[in-house]
């Protein structure tokens, strides 16, 4: 079963989410154990952050509890320490929800990368140092700057591309039929936003963010982490899988020394 056949299953993200009813049914003050429970399995240091704020927030809200007199079932006392902590414990209630919900998210990607009984392997991306990519995106982008400061021609050797027929209109001399964009097959090492806007029919929002993934963890290594580190949707992935190739990406040098400077 890939990551992606995971994610789209509804049994499994269910069964996989089953950590947040430690908040749901403890009205809260035990829903820093489903943050210890999944970071501790992903050696995620932001959940286990999130495990200690919350374990300390609602040791609070108990001592605020024990401290403020109650008075008794037929003489009850009112104050405002009773109305504070009756608010304390509502909004760290539906605090740690939201927040359960949000890291579930990101809970069930790393699950569906490390199913139970695989070995855990941490993330390549983790302190890794700039690669290829990084270099290549950051030389785009500095030769984009200077076309706009200078209002010339890109100092970018022209990457050359192949022609792809239009529709309507023959490929080859022996009958194969027209190219389309749902023929290509798309380098995502090497493709820019607008190649995945054009192939793929993807958002610009959404293609910005694969190349920034992409960045980010130096390079692709499989298509699947185009779901599953990017953020594609899986019924989007799904479709456009078939056309993906990933190959090695464009190597550019780059150095910077009190600004940015190219090495061509």
């Amino acid at each position: 079963m890939t990551p992606e056949e995971r994610l789209c299953s509804r049994s499994w993200r269910w069964s996989n989410s089953l950590w947040m009813l430690t908040s749901l049914l403890s009205v809260g003050f035990l829903g820093w154990t489903g943050f210890v429970y999944i970071g501790s399995s992903a050696r995620r240091r932001a959940w286990l952050i999130g495990a200690a704020l919350w374990f300390l927030y609602f040791v609070g809200l108990v001592v605020l509890l024990v401290t403020v007199p109650a008075g008794t079932k037929d003489n009850p006392v009112r104050s405002v320490g009773s109305t504070l902590a009756g608010f304390y414990l509502v909004a760290g209630y539906i605090g740690q929800i939201v927040h359960q919900a949000i890291a579930n998210r990101g809970w069930l990607r790393w699950r569906s990368e490390h199913p139970r009984g695989s070995a855990y392997t941490p993330d390549a991306s983790i302190g890794k140092p700039p690669g290829p990519a990084d270099a290549t995106t950051m030389a785009a982008q500095a030769d984009r700057e200077l076309r706009s400061a200078l209002g010339g021609a890109s100092l970018l050797p022209a990457t050359p591309t192949k022609a792809v027929a239009p529709a309507g209109r023959v490929a080859s001399a022996q009958g194969h039929p027209p190219a389309t964009n749902q023929d290509r097959r798309l380098d995502i090492n090497a493709a820019s936003p607008q190649d995945l806007v054009d192939s793929f029919d993807l958002q610009p929002e959404m293609a910005d963010l694969i190349a920034t993934t992409r960045v980010r963890i130096g390079g692709f290594t499989s298509a699947d982490q185009l779901m599953t580190a990017a953020g594609l949707p899986p019924h989007l992935f799904l479709g456009v899988k078939d056309r993906i190739v990933v190959g090695p990406a464009p190597a550019l040098r780059w150095q910077s020394a009190r600004g940015r400077r190219l090495d061509l």
